[in-house]
């Protein structure tokens, strides 16, 4: 198309969805790589989801199953609408994957994640009656190498039992889609 100078949108988007779709049906067909790179027990088995909803459809799923209604994401108080942008779901661990292309973690994205962590447990023992340990649930987080924060955004992941990457390492792990990741890590500002 003339108005993309003939060029696929691919290459000029800088939409992180774009970048983290693209993982995410890598990661669905294949999810053995990113289980490693997040450094992660690759014997488990992992539910890969992108762009999950959780709260809202975790509650609405046991809302729908049982004859014991629990109360609604809104009337619990958590995010309406928060969703995660990867998600790596075991047995005894719940791992979420937050995705950066064209900006660094702020300081309200860190405090999100830090305050989901709680509110995962929260839905859980809501849901099942369970609590989980701090343990279960971890934040790792994908960036560009030009993220002039990598040390403290580093920090911050490590922090919370998690892992930071960057794209040029999802890039490694799935080399068929080598171009798109390269782009992701390349379109920070």
């Amino acid at each position: 198309m003339w108005y993309l100078d003939n060029k696929r949108w691919n290459d000029i988007t800088r939409e992180e969805r774009v970048f983290t779709a693209e993982l995410y049906f890598c990661a669905r067909e294949n999810p053995k790589p990113l289980i490693k790179l997040f450094g992660l027990t690759d014997s488990k088995h992992y539910e890969v989801g992108f762009e999950v909803c959780l709260y809202r459809d975790l509650l609405f799923y046991h809302n729908k199953k049982s004859n014991n209604r629990i109360k609604t994401v809104k009337e619990e108080g958590l995010p309406p609408k928060r969703t995660f942008d990867l998600v790596l779901m075991a047995e005894d661990e719940f791992v979420i994957i937050e995705a950066k292309a064209a900006q660094n973690f702020s300081k309200t994205d860190r405090d999100h994640y830090l305050a989901d962590r709680d509110y995962i447990k929260q839905v859980f023992e809501l849901c099942y009656g369970k609590k989980l340990g701090d343990d279960v649930v971890k934040i790792c987080g994908i960036c560009s190498t030009n993220n002039g924060k990598m040390e403290r955004d580093k920090g911050f992941f490590e922090g919370g039992g998690g892992k930071l990457v960057t794209w040029k390492d999802v890039k490694t792990i799935y080399p068929k889609s080598e171009d798109l990741f390269m782009r992701a890590n390349k379109v920070h500002r």
